[in-house]
């Protein structure tokens, strides 16, 4: 035989296989399977569809006599039409062992008029069976014969089948003929013979069960509306069932018989199944691989990416190559093994592959079950899993080139964005690989390097690492110092954002920065060497004098610090200060005005003025001393004048005391700290508060005034009064200075004034940084971000950075429903243009909503989490907030439907997740469909319990109540009756007794 045609019949046979596989499928409800032998023309097809009701089976006339045909071909005839599960063809030989594996009982079907008439119609159905049955004694009692096409005539069946028992004792009686030779070939077959024959003979209730008649039909008509045919369909159901035993069936009951031509395609036969195993698996490589390009495509993350590649894919693909055969273990457990490994991985990895899992690992299984088989007959036959795995080779390069290229790029990328690039990026803008890192200072911005096959390993040399690196992210240096020294006015707050690296290597600090808060917020920050941001605030200048010094003005507050990362290096290289500044002095108070000297006694003031004999005294504002008094008055005895000498020391006026002193101005308060704040979103609760807790720093007191010297008393003068009177005509006086004097008296000094306690008009520093600033400023970085995330190589990190602050504790807590506001409307001002740079906006949104639902829930309870939601729901305006909220949710609540209803060209929808959903809401379905049947009958149940009870209560309160009332009345009337006689009845007792008492007096 050719080779070509000796491959054509491996084909064959190998296609046959996978028909009868396709085409025996058995559902798990009824594994136990009939198996049906018989001869070529035996009838066999016809009478399986004639058990199973075919409707379609007809009798109709042929050749003077009848014959049964159905809907797809004609039965009867020399050559078999079913290809499945015959047994006994050459080439069908091979395939049949996955088709029996699941036998239960065995039908023989022999045609009567063969029976009969050749001698070796039925033996030879018994030496095929005996060859295919190993254990005879064990199936003996679960086969049934059918003779097929019995014409029984006039004759009666009773003794048409004695007839046939003859003929099987016939046979019987030969075959222990044949034993009795002790040279007999084929021993085997007349044991089972004798032992298959007198299983056939047994009889139960005087009627053989174990061989039936499969009639010719008499009339026209189709058979099941033939009632004699129905009843025969029926009573052979039955005896299957009752009288012919099931047995439990083992893999090594059965045997084949093949030729050795067969056996010697076994070989070739086995290497085509292995083949097709192998060309399987290259299928499932190719499906894995079109996943894994789907997967790269999609990815916007090439550190994430190539971390997958390395970690997962070819790792996956390590543990599915390795397959080893192992000793005593059959082929189908190897591929079982191996099959299992691929559908573990692939569920480790949420490789959502269907067709991979079902239908080629079904077909590798087969596949398996066919070599098992082989095995069975030849067992030289082994498994080849070394080939395989071959079929793997195509995504193994696949993966190793992916692997490559992603390592290639995730250096270049590292490699571009180093500090040392970064800061001198104008040396890297070259046209020549040699002026890599040297190149010189150019106004051409679109000056581009050139990378080609003849200079790509020289430039590999150049970046280091080996891998060349192209740069995606544009990370922006900002000199600080540049934009500082170019600013005129004062800076209140500085916000430095960054995509990539935000790399600090310069010191914030000096008076440009007193009192500036800082927000630096970037995924990844390095410190180069140690740096320090001082944002302390200033101290105030000294104030002049005034009478009462004033109080300090007050320190500056300090500037807050609030920086958000994911990746911090060389964090402690950087030193962060936010101290309020010191208050600034108080005023020294003024000292105190030196008081008036006391006016000086001049006798010029008074020398026209005289004593008053009636108390007018010139001298009277002035302090004296009289140091001489004498005067000589007349009397009646001797008339003459009134004479008045008097000596004075008048002293000068006293001094005024001297002013108090001012009072000390008090220090001025110190300015408030400001906050430091750290937060890194890689941990949802992370955040470091290095806020210093030093108290506010106040300024230096002011002095008190010293009170001022009191006043010199005036100078003063010792002077003479005379005054001669000599009524009525003489009345004259005279004031003489005698000398003047300085008695060198002071006025009191005033008092000094009090150090550091004037604080009327006190100034108070300047309110900190609020923290809902922050929102503001983490939505201006979100707003820029977003600006940004339309490059796919970008997308990945900057949107786990998104998320990652969106979904941050402590950040949460920086938001009020103004910070809700702003990022709402900061969102709204980019939606075009993100849609436009086809940016799923979807989860911002999504995100958005979430968090205010949080906020709602987590403040509106009167539990205020968020120190700032408090100021918002317990203000005034509460109600306001409320409401505000409510907008809030309702606006992005009806964004997100829309944006749900609209295909947009990033929309993906999970059919199978779908289908799924579909599956698991039907079976909902028919589960509450019972639920709701149980239900109504429970109502039902219910409502019946309810109207008995109803119909019970209503004749107690209609007829047995009433009739317990009646005979109630009447028991009452009875028991008055009763009473009354009773009452009656001792009246007249007491009467008698009165008319005894009566009567025995009498006879007294």
């Amino acid at each position: 035989m050719s080779n070509k045609n000796q491959t054509d019949i491996i084909k064959k046979v190998f296609n046959l296989l996978k028909e009868g596989e396709e085409k025996v499928t058995l559902d798990q409800n009824h594994r136990d399977i009939i198996l049906v032998l018989g001869n070529t023309g035996s009838g066999k097809s016809t009478f399986v569809q004639y058990l199973n009701e075919n409707k379609t089976l007809k009798s109709q006339p042929w050749g003077g006599s009848f014959r049964i045909v159905g809907n797809d071909r004609i039965q009867g005839g020399f050559t078999s039409k079913t290809i499945f599960p015959e047994l006994f063809l050459e080439i069908k030989t091979l395939i049949m062992t996955v088709l029996v594996l699941r036998i239960r009982e065995i039908i023989l079907t022999v045609d009567s008029s063969l029976f009969f008439s050749s001698r070796n119609e039925f033996p030879n159905l018994v030496e095929h069976t005996s060859s295919f049955i190993k254990d005879m004694t064990k199936f003996k009692e679960s086969i049934l014969l059918i003779l097929t096409k019995a014409d029984i005539g006039i004759q009666k069946e009773k003794d048409y089948k004695k007839d046939i028992a003859m003929s099987l004792i016939e046979v019987k009686e030969n075959s222990k003929e044949e034993l009795k030779n002790p040279n007999v070939q084929n021993k085997k077959l007349h044991e089972d013979t004798i032992k298959l024959v007198d299983a056939l003979l047994v009889q139960k209730n005087d009627q053989y069960t174990n061989f039936q008649l499969f009639k010719k039909p008499k009339n026209e008509g189709y058979l099941h509306l033939i009632d004699s045919f129905e009843q025969e369909r029926k009573d052979l159901v039955n005896i299957l069932k009752e009288d012919i035993r099931f047995v439990v069936k083992n893999n090594d009951d059965f045997g084949f018989t093949i030729s050795d031509k067969s056996k010697n395609e076994i070989n070739k036969l086995s290497k085509v199944i292995n083949e097709d195993i192998t060309k399987l698996t290259g299928y499932i490589g190719d499906d894995l691989r079109k996943y894994f390009e789907a997967r790269i495509h999609q990815s916007n993350d090439i550190h994430k990416l190539k971390d997958d590649i390395e970690n997962k894919y070819i790792e996956m693909l390590i543990k599915l190559k390795d397959v080893k055969l192992k000793e005593n273990v059959s082929n189908l457990k190897v591929i079982e093994e191996f099959v299992q490994k691929i559908n573990n991985e692939m569920d480790k990895h949420q490789i959502n592959l269907s067709v991979v899992k079902e239908k080629r690992s079904e077909t590798i299984l087969n596949n398996g079950s066919y070599l098992d088989f082989l095995k069975t007959v030849k067992p030289e036959v082994t498994s080849m899993p070394e080939t395989w795995v071959r079929g793997f080779d195509e995504l193994n390069r696949y993966l190793n080139d992916s692997k490559l290229w992603y390592q290639f790029l995730v250096a270049l990328h590292d490699k571009l964005s180093e500090y040392e690039i970064q800061k001198n990026r104008k040396k890297y803008i070259v046209t020549e690989v040699t002026e890599w890192g040297h190149g010189k200072q150019s106004e051409d911005k679109t000056l581009k390097i050139s990378i080609n096959k003849d200079n790509f390993n020289q430039f590999l040399k150049k970046v280091q690492p080996p891998f060349l690196p192209p740069e995606y992210n544009d990370i922006s240096q900002i000199e600080v110092e540049k934009l500082f020294n170019a600013t005129t006015s004062d800076i209140k707050s500085l916000k430095i954002f960054g995509l990539n690296t935000l790399f600090i290597d310069a010191d914030l600090s000096g008076q440009k920065f007193q009192g500036v808060s800082v927000t630096c917020i970037s995924p990844r920050w390095e410190i180069r060497d140690k740096h320090k941001m001082v944002l302390d605030g200033g101290s105030n200048l000294l104030l002049l004098h005034g009478e009462n010094g004033r109080p300090g003005l007050p320190g500056g507050t300090a500037g807050s610090f609030f920086g958000i990362y994911r990746e911090i290096v060389n964090r402690n290289g950087l030193k962060l200060t936010t101290d309020g500044g010191k208050g600034g002095p108080g005023q020294n108070g003024g000292d105190g005005r030196r008081g008036d000297d006391g006016e000086d006694f001049k006798y010029d003031k008074v020398k026209d003025q005289k004593i008053d004999i009636n108390n007018q005294d010139p001298l009277s504002d002035y302090y004296k001393v009289i140091t001489n008094d004498k005067t000589i008055e007349p009397d009646i005895r001797n008339p003459g004048p009134l004479i008045v000498d008097k000596t004075f020391e008048v002293w000068g006026k006293k001094g005024l005391n001297g002013g108090n002193g001012g009072d000390g101005g008090k220090g001025g308060e110190g300015g408030y700290n400001g906050t430091i704040n750290l937060i890194n979103t890689y941990h949802p609760n992370d955040a470091t508060d290095l806020t210093p807790f030093r108290s506010q720093n106040a300024g230096e007191g002011g002095i008190g005034g010293k009170g001022g010297a009191g006043g010199k008393r005036g100078n003063g003068e010792e002077v003479k009064y005379h005054h001669y009177i000599h009524k009525p005509f003489i009345d004259k006086f005279t004031w003489t200075k005698v000398k003047d004097f300085n008695i060198g008296e002071r006025a009191d000094s005033g008092k000094d004034g009090v150090n550091n306690s004037n604080a009327q008009n006190i100034q108070s520093p300047s309110k900190p940084f609020e923290h809902f600033q922050f929102a503001i400023d983490i939505n201006n970085y979100k707003g820029y971000l977003r600006e940004d995330i339309n490059d796919r190589i970008k997308q990945g990190p900057l949107i786990t950075f998104h998320q990652e602050i969106d979904h941050h504790h402590i950040i949460q807590f920086t938001y009020n429903t103004l910070g809700l506001f702003d990022e709402l409307h900061g969102l709204e001002n980019q939606f075009h243009d993100l849609i436009g740079h086809r940016v799923d906006v979807l989860p911002f949104y999504e995100s958005f909503l979430e968090r205010v639902m949080n906020y709602v829930n987590l403040n509106a309870d009167g539990q205020y989490s968020n120190p700032y939601a408090q100021e918002d729901f317990t203000s005034a305006d509460r109600n306001s907030y409320k409401k505000a909220l409510s907008y809030l949710y309702t606006t992005v609540l009806s964004k997100i439907w829309s944006l749900k209803t609209i295909k947009t060209p990033f929309l993906i929808v999970d059919i199978r997740g779908y289908f799924n959903l579909i599956e698991e809401s039907i079976e909902l379905l028919e589960k509450a469909k019972e639920q709701v049947a149980i239900n109504q009958y429970k109502n039902q149940y219910k409502r019946d319990i309810e109207e008995n009870v109803k119909e019970a209560e209503t004749f107690i309160k209609e007829k047995i109540i009433l009739e317990i009332d009646r005979i109630k009345d009447e028991i009452d009337k009875k028991i008055e009756s009763l009473i009354a006689e009773i009452v009656k009845l001792i009246k007249a007792e007491e009467q008698n007794e009165q008319d005894l008492r009566k009567k025995k007096t009498r006879f007294r």
